[in-house]
C-alpha cells in the first residue's frame, strides 16, 4: 500500500524482479518519513515533479 495515497501497487523489488520500476526514475532530493513504505507511481511522479518547481 502506498503510504501516499493507500492504493495496492507493485514494487518491483518485492515482487522478484531484479529491478523495481522507480529506478527509472531520478533519486528525490529530500527523503519521505523514514519507515515509510514504497509510494506508488502517481505519488512519487508527483513527488518529483514538487521538488522540480521548489528552489533549491
Amino acid at each position: 500500500m502506498c503510504p501516499g495515497c493507500g492504493r495496492a501497487f507493485a514494487c518491483g523489488m518485492m515482487a522478484g524482479e531484479p529491478r523495481c520500476w522507480c529506478a527509472e526514475l531520478p533519486p528525490l532530493k529530500a527523503l519521505p518519513d523514514a519507515g515509510k513504505a514504497c509510494y506508488c507511481p502517481e505519488c512519487l511522479g508527483k513527488m518529483l515533479a514538487d521538488e522540480s518547481v521548489k528552489p533549491a
